[in-house]
């Protein structure tokens, strides 16, 4: 059985909850309100939507486009960096034609590197 304490804040937690469904329900109802209100007053009939809305569709478009570009940038810049500090490390011709393979190359000081050797003779 829990402490009479516990039982009491869940008690409020829950009276809390039910007060924050209730105000939720009344803010969405006027914001609807609201929402209507301005729609019924804006139209009329000389608006025109279609060029409204075909404005902010084309700056959506045209924003998300941009974002793109950038994540790709830094994506790129993110390998070389990456890239750059792992050949720092290795030697491209080690790399390349190496005869060991170590897959646990510990890259931080705080990482244990578990040697793993595997020799080919030709």
């Amino acid at each position: 059985t829990p402490e009479d304490w516990k039982i009491e804040a869940a008690e409020r937690l829950v009276g809390y909850s039910r007060t924050a469904d209730i105000a939720l329900v009344g803010v969405v109802f006027i914001t609807v309100i609201g929402l209507i209100a301005f729609a019924r007053r804006t139209v009329s009939a000389g608006f025109r939507a279609r060029q409204g809305s075909e404005g902010i569709i084309l700056r959506l478009m045209a924003f998300c486009a941009i974002f793109a570009i950038f994540i790709t940038i830094a994506i790129v810049f993110a390998l070389v960096y990456e890239t750059s500090k792992f050949f720092s490390m290795v030697p491209i011709t080690e790399f390349l034609f190496g005869l060991n393979w170590e897959p646990q190359i510990p890259i931080r000081e705080d990482q244990i590197a578990i040697i793993l050797t595997a020799h080919r003779r030709l």
